[in-house]
């Protein structure tokens, strides 16, 4: 009896050493905590708790190696414990283990349903296995493991914007739009939502009330989104557009603005605003209703005139080139100018360029035979670029403002792709919904444009020959 009474005395003065490791666990002081952990299995090396807590603090000490190992020993010990398969997984998780994670989370649940940090954290390990997936090019499970993401655990930003990006791929609008809105809380989107003290248009009839369009991304995604404007004005509304400074002239030329502001604080006199690329989502917009009716912008004919004395009487066919882009937000789309010699070998074609920037110089370096004519020093905005491409046969172009530019224009348009292009271009098409006179040629594996600069080649064969 006395041993028994001892034991038990043993065993509540552990417990209460547990309890005291565990509140100092929680409080974030994670040695002190480990070190109690460690007297207890001093005493009782098979303690399965504080194996699994000691395993779970090494892990978020910085070891998770060493911390797995310990998760383990306490499952082997005990493989009731729900706790301790949830930790396993968040350890395998960290470790880019995420079909070993899902197993341990999903044995978890099994053992305490109603476990909402298991099902989280499950949410998480599909979403892991969801980058795996498409990382490998297997589009329809990460699809479907995102959303099974989404579904355990709503809470994921990234899970929610990678899926808009595939579905948005695949034609998919409906679904992907509202997953779309949370690009916003996605570390490395390229901007940061401004908030207006205004309510937020959320596509309501107008009444005449002044909406802010907030300009979000990049030069493209104005160009692209702004043929959104007379849809506004037919629902009643006034446009106030955000705009920069380098697309004025050539923005003001579209139906229905009712006054261009540059990107900072709110004006004075606006009712709404609205995110500019909310707004195919508040249109309701699908492959079938894309607002592709082009040109909805247009060049000065003044400009254009002076474009047309500069490229003089040259009866050859004139083609526009643009090679460089920005490297924020994607370095691939570029290609080094050295690597566009093949187009020297199509006889009877003018080349001129239309590359902006200090990349621009370039074309002074271009490869034996292939002369690029260059008047960069003499475009001072997009209205100069736009009245430049209106005096042009053909542009060639990688994805950069000067595409959307050209297809916002109604101009032919050859549109040089890298493998996993921007979620616009789409997946396998050879043209494109949102520009009808775009015609798209697209890398076959990552980094090789020789393939399909030998096709820009043979078609601009083609080309001319139909001319002659």
């Amino acid at each position: 009896m006395e041993k028994l009474v001892r034991a038990q005395r043993m065993t509540q003065d552990t417990a209460n050493i547990l309890s005291q490791a565990v509140r100092l666990h929680q409080s974030g002081k994670l040695a002190e905590a480990q070190a109690i952990y460690r007297q207890i299995l001093a005493v009782h090396p098979d303690h399965p708790d504080a194996l699994h807590l000691l395993g779970f603090a090494t892990f978020q000490s910085g070891q998770a190696q060493e911390g797995l190992a310990l998760i383990q020993r306490a499952i082997s010990l005990n493989q009731t414990k729900a706790d301790y398969y949830c930790n396993q997984g968040v350890v395998l998780a960290s470790l880019n283990r995420p079909k070993e994670a899902m197993q341990s989370l999903q044995t978890a649940l099994s053992i305490r349903p109603n476990f909402p940090q298991a099902g989280a954290c499950l949410g998480s390990a599909y979403h892991d296995l969801a980058v795996q997936l498409q990382a490998d090019d297997k589009p329809e499970e990460a699809i479907a493991a995102y959303r099974e993401s989404i579904r355990l655990n709503p809470q994921i930003p990234r899970s929610h914007y990678n899926l808009s990006m595939m579905l948005l791929r695949r034609g998919e609008f409906a679904e992907a739009w509202p997953h779309y809105d949370y690009r916003w809380q996605v570390n490395d989107f390229n901007m940061v939502r401004r908030q207006f003290d205004l309510p937020e248009w959320k596509g309501e009839d107008l009444q005449g009330r002044r909406v802010l369009i907030q300009i979000e991304q990049g030069y493209g995604d104005l160009i692209q989104f702004v043929r959104y404007v007379p849809m506004i004005v037919d629902r009643g509304g006034k446009v106030v557009l955000e705009c920069h400074a380098d697309l004025v002239r050539l923005i003001k030329s579209v139906p229905g603005i009712d006054r261009l502001v540059e990107v900072g604080p709110k004006p004075s006199d606006v009712d709404l605003w609205c995110p500019m690329m909310n707004l195919p989502r508040i249109f309701g917009t699908s492959l079938e209703t894309i607002p592709a009716n082009v040109p909805y912008l247009w060049f000065q004919p003044q400009l254009a005139d002076r474009w047309r004395e500069k490229i003089g009487s040259d009866k050859r066919p004139c083609v526009g080139l643009v090679w460089n882009g920005r490297p924020n937000p994607q370095p691939l789309r570029s290609i080094p100018i050295k690597q566009l010699a093949p187009l020297a070998s199509v006889p009877g074609v003018r080349f001129v360029s239309l590359q902006v920037g200090d990349m621009a110089k370039e074309a002074a370096d271009a490869p034996a035979g292939l002369e690029i004519a260059d008047w960069h020093q003499d475009i001072r905005d997009f209205a100069d670029t736009a009245a430049l491409m209106a005096n042009l046969d053909l542009i060639i172009t990688i994805d950069t403002a000067a595409a959307h530019l050209a297809g916002a224009l109604a101009r032919p348009t050859w549109l040089l792709l890298y493998h996993k292009p921007d979620w616009r271009w789409m997946n396998a098409q050879t043209t494109c919904r949102w520009y009808p006179t775009m015609r798209l040629f697209r890398q076959e594996s990552p980094g090789n444009w020789q393939k399909p600069i030998q096709n820009v080649v043979q078609a601009l064969r083609d080309w001319t020959a139909k001319l002659n």
